[in-house]
């Protein structure tokens, strides 16, 4: 994984671990690379859900769904790959500009459901 993946920076933390920003060398793009923190690297009930979870995602393809490119395990740490949105986050975005307006919350609305409507639609 050292040697596919070259760290270009953090893009956040949190309960499940970090994601990491990172140049994929054999595919020479960017994508975002999650990395399960020690906590779950321990849990294999958990390490086994987040492995179905990620193939489950990884089958979905639809415009308002992140694509997960791959999943694995290199030297007992559990990570997925997936495509790297270089817009941020909604959360990021309603941090630095506060309250958005009705019409782009109704669009982000919109679109999240359409996801949600097609990865429900394949189970």
């Amino acid at each position: 994984m050292a040697r596919r993946y070259r760290v270009l920076g953090e893009l956040g933390q949190g309960g499940m671990g970090e994601v990491l920003r990172v140049h994929d060398t054999q595919l020479d793009r960017e994508v975002a690379l999650k990395l399960l923190s020690k906590k779950h690297q321990e849990d294999a009930a958990f390490v086994r859900s987040f492995q179905a979870e990620a193939r489950a995602a990884a089958s979905l393809n639809h415009p308002n769904i992140v694509t997960v490119h791959d999943v694995g395990e290199h030297e007992g740490v559990h990570y997925l790959t997936m495509e790297y949105m270089d817009r941020g986050s909604l959360e990021v975005r309603v941090a630095k500009e506060g309250a958005l307006p009705w019409p782009i919350v109704l669009g982000v609305l919109r679109d999240s459901s359409s996801g949600l409507v097609y990865a429900e639609s394949r189970g």
